[in-house]
C-alpha cells in the first residue's frame, strides 16, 4: 500500500482517537467506561471507514468530465441558503452548536432542500470533507437514500451498519448504537426522494424514530422540494439558494473545458444570460448542460427540456476534444433515433419502478423490458458500454451505473410516455403523478407536447374533481371546506386538485390554502374572511381559466367541464354580493 495512504489512514484513526477523547472527557460515565474499554478497537475501525468513505465521496463526475473522476473541491462552487444568510462553512459550523431551546433535541435535526440540479449531494459530500479537518467533533457517517431500495426494510441503525459494511469494514451493532447514542456520530443523508414511493412512509417514520432516539446525534439529510420531507420529525428545513453571477463565473472557471469557448459563454453571462435565462444559469447542472451544447452549437435553449435534448444531441455526436478528435465507438450500432427509443423506454420502466441506479440485474431488466417495448434488437453488452462509454449517459458507480443525474432519467422517461399510445398515457401518466411534488417528468412531457398531455391525461381526471368544485359554487366557505379536506385524506378530488396546482404551477399553492385555511381557525370572523377567502377565491379563479382555456383549445365542453364553469362563474357572482 502507497505510503501516502498509510499517512491517511493515520490521520483519521488519529481523528477518531480524538472524538472518542472528547466523549472520554464530556459524556456520561457509562459513556466513558463504554468507550475507555473499546478505544482501541472503535479508533482503528471508523478510522478504516472514514479513510475508505472520504475516497469513495471525493471522487465525483458531472456532464463535462463523465469520462473521468475528479476531486470534489476541484469542482465544488460556494452554497448559500434561501432561508439564512449563511455560507456553507457557517452552515456546518451551526449544524455542531447546541440548541437552547429545551422543546427541541439538544443537537440539530436539519433538512435541506433544492430542486433538481442544485447541488445538493455535493454541498453532503462538501460537508462530510469539511467536518474531517474541523477540531475533534462527531465523526461523520454518509448515507444515500437510494441504497435503502436495495435491501429489506430497517432502521437507521442498520443502514449505517449496510454502509460500514458495504466497505468491507468489520463493525458489530452495538458499536453503531453507543455511538450514536453518545454523540460520537454526526449523519448525513443523501436523497430523502430517491427512495421508492413504497418504502418511502417506513424510512420517513424512522428518521422521527431516530431523531428521537438519538438526541445527542447531529443529523443532515437532503431531499427536492416536497410536503413529505416536513413529516420527517426535523427540527429545520433549509432551501440552498440559486447561484449568483459570480459563483456562476467561478463554476465556469473550474471546470475542464475549451478556454476559448468557456471565456465566450462566461461574457454572454455576464452581460446578458444571467438575467435572461435566470432559471437556468442559476443551477449547476443547467448552466453546465448550457456550457456543453453552446460549445456544440451555439444555441442557447429557452425550455428546460430543449436543454436535455441539446445536451444528448451533443453527448451523442460530440468528438472527445481531449483525445484529439477522437470518437468514441458506437458498440450497438443502433442510430441516434433507435438509440433514443431503447433508452427512454429504458428510463420509463427504471423510473416507474422506483430504481435510479442499476446493479446487473435491475440493468437486465430494465433493459429486457425496453426491448420488449421497442422491438430493437441489440445486445445488452453493447448498449450498457453505449450508455456508459460512448455517450456517458450513464456513469459507473462501484459496482452500479446510474444516470448522469437524475434528471436526464426523467426526460427520457417522458419522451417515452409522449411516444406511446393515446390510450395508455393516462394510466401512465396516473402511476407516475404520485410524484409530481418532487419530480419533473409529467412537466417535462408537458413542455414537449402539451397538447397530447393534456388531451388523453388532463382532460381526464377533469370528471374525478367536477362534482366537489361544482357543489362548492354558491359559497366559498364551503369551497374552503372541499381544500381543507386535502390536508386530512388523498382520495376523491383531494389528490386530483393538488396535482394539477403543481402542474400548473398555480399560486397559492395547496400548502399556502392550509396554513391559511388553519390560521383562520383561531381568527374572528372578520379577520378570517380578509385573509383567507381571498386566497381561496384566486384558486377557483385559477382553475376557472384553466377549464376555460382547456374547453376553448380543445373543444371538449363535456357535461362536467361545463358544470365547473358555470358553478365558477356563479361563485364569483356570489362573492361579490
Amino acid at each position: 500500500m502507497p505510503e501516502q495512504l498509510i499517512d491517511e489512514k493515520k490521520i483519521l484513526t488519529g481523528l477518531s482517537e480524538r472524538a472518542i477523547d472528547r466523549l472520554l472527557r464530556m459524556g456520561e460515565q457509562t459513556v466513558k467506561d463504554y468507550l475507555a474499554k473499546w478505544k482501541n478497537r472503535d479508533a482503528k475501525t471508523y478510522g478504516i471507514y472514514l479513510e475508505r468513505k472520504s475516497r469513495e465521496i471525493n471522487k465525483v463526475r458531472n456532464v463535462i468530465f463523465g469520462y473521468k473522476n475528479i476531486p470534489l473541491r476541484e469542482i465544488y462552487v460556494p452554497t448559500t441558503f434561501l432561508d439564512k444568510d449563511f455560507t456553507d462553512e457557517v452552515f456546518i459550523a451551526n449544524f455542531f452548536e447546541h440548541t437552547c431551546d429545551p422543546k427541541r433535541r439538544p443537537t440539530k435535526s436539519i433538512g435541506i432542500t433544492a430542486s433538481a440540479g442544485a447541488g445538493k449531494s455535493f454541498f453532503l459530500r462538501y460537508c462530510f470533507l469539511t467536518i474531517l479537518e474541523m477540531p475533534p467533533g462527531p465523526i461523520p457517517l454518509f448515507l444515500e437514500a437510494k441504497s435503502f431500495n436495495r435491501t429489506s426494510l430497517g432502521t437507521i441503525a442498520d443502514r449505517i451498519l449496510d454502509s460500514f459494511r458495504e466497505l468491507d469494514v468489520r463493525v458489530l451493532p452495538e458499536q453503531i448504537i453507543e455511538g450514536l447514542r453518545s454523540g460520537l456520530f454526526c449523519v448525513l443523508l443523501d436523497g430523502i426522494d430517491e427512495m421508492k414511493p413504497a418504502i418511502q412512509s417506513h424510512y420517513l417514520a424512522e428518521i422521527r424514530s431516530f431523531v428521537g432516539k438519538f438526541p445527542d446525534c447531529p443529523f443532515l439529510a437532503s431531499s427536492r422540494p416536497g410536503n413529505f420531507i416536513h413529516s420527517a420529525g426535523l427540527d429545520y428545513i433549509f432551501q440552498l439558494k440559486r447561484m449568483s453571477k459570480p459563483t456562476v463565473i467561478q463554476l465556469l472557471d473550474k471546470l475542464e473545458f475549451d478556454q476559448v469557448t468557456k471565456q465566450n459563454f462566461s461574457t454572454l453571462v455576464g452581460e446578458e444570460l444571467y438575467e435572461s435565462h435566470y432559471e437556468y444559469v442559476s443551477n449547476p447542472l443547467l448552466c453546465t448542460i448550457m456550457l456543453l451544447t453552446y460549445s456544440e452549437n451555439g444555441k442557447i435553449s429557452r425550455k428546460r427540456h430543449e436543454f436535455y435534448e441539446d445536451a444528448f444531441s451533443a453527448l451523442w455526436s460530440r468528438h472527445d476534444v481531449r483525445k484529439d478528435g477522437f470518437e468514441r465507438e458506437n458498440f450497438s450500432g443502433l442510430d441516434k433515433n433507435d438509440f433514443q427509443r431503447l433508452l427512454a423506454a429504458f428510463s420509463f420502466s427504471s423510473y416507474a419502478n422506483g430504481d435510479y441506479e442499476f446493479r446487473e440485474l435491475e440493468f437486465r431488466k430494465h433493459f429486457g423490458i425496453g426491448l420488449a417495448l421497442t422491438g430493437i434488437v441489440c445486445k445488452e453488452e453493447h448498449f450498457r458500454n453505449d450508455v456508459a462509454v460512448s455517450t456517458c449517459i450513464m456513469l459507473e458507480d462501484g459496482n452500479c451505473l446510474r444516470f448522469l443525474h437524475r434528471s436526464f432519467q426523467e426526460y427520457f422517461a417522458a419522451i417515452f410516455l409522449l411516444g406511446t399510445r393515446d390510450d395508455a398515457i393516462e394510466g401512465l401518466a396516473e402511476e407516475i403523478s404520485e410524484r409530481i411534488e418532487t419530480d419533473k417528468v409529467l412537466q417535462l412531457a408537458y413542455s414537449i407536447n402539451p397538447e397530447k398531455l393534456e388531451r388523453n391525461w388532463i382532460l381526464k381526471i377533469i370528471p374525478k374533481f367536477a362534482p366537489y368544485v361544482a357543489a362548492s359554487s354558491n359559497s366559498i366557505e364551503d369551497y374552503m371546506a372541499i381544500v381543507a379536506k386535502e390536508g386530512a385524506t388523498d382520495i376523491g378530488s383531494g389528490s386530483t386538485i393538488r396535482k394539477l396546482r403543481i402542474f400548473y404551477e398555480f399560486s397559492p399553492s395547496t400548502e399556502d390554502l392550509l396554513a391559511a385555511y388553519d390560521a383562520g381557525k383561531h381568527m374572528s370572523m372578520r379577520d378570517r374572511k380578509n385573509l383567507t377567502q381571498s386566497l381561496f377565491r384566486q384558486d377557483r379563479e385559477n382553475f376557472d381559466r384553466l377549464f376555460k382555456d382547456i374547453s376553448r383549445r380543445y373543444g371538449r365542453q363535456n357535461s362536467a367541464l361545463l358544470s365547473l364553469l358555470r358553478g365558477s362563474a356563479q361563485s364569483k357572482t356570489n362573492a361579490v354580493t
